[in-house]
């Protein structure tokens, strides 16, 4: 898929979509409006009063089902509303999980 990059974050603390790790900690940079996003993020997958808890790294990856040698898997992105994207393939999850 295709969408413009500042119509992205990476769902972690550090919303940053050019480099390849996320921080633990909100840099000083973080605006208030990413930091209440993944505050809400967290809170509706791992909150207390949640019944069903959704896997969530909040690292900016997705875990790697598919292979033995690591659980690090894709980098995760969210798309800001209102944001055009463009879908140019879609794939079988063995294709997606092959080696």
């Amino acid at each position: 898929m295709w969408v413009r990059p500042e119509n992205l974050f990476r769902p972690c603390p550090d919303a940053e979509i050019d480099d390849a790790s996320c921080g633990l900690q909100f840099p000083a940079s973080a605006t208030s409006e990413h930091r209440n996003w993944i505050n809400a993020y967290y809170a509706s997958s791992y909150g207390f009063w949640q019944s069903t808890h959704y896997p969530w790294t909040g690292l900016g990856y997705t875990y790697d089902w598919c292979n033995a040698d690591t659980r690090v898997g894709a980098s995760e992105y969210v798309v800001r509303a209102d944001s055009i994207v463009e879908v140019t393939g879609k794939f079988e999850r063995a294709i997606y999980c092959a080696p």
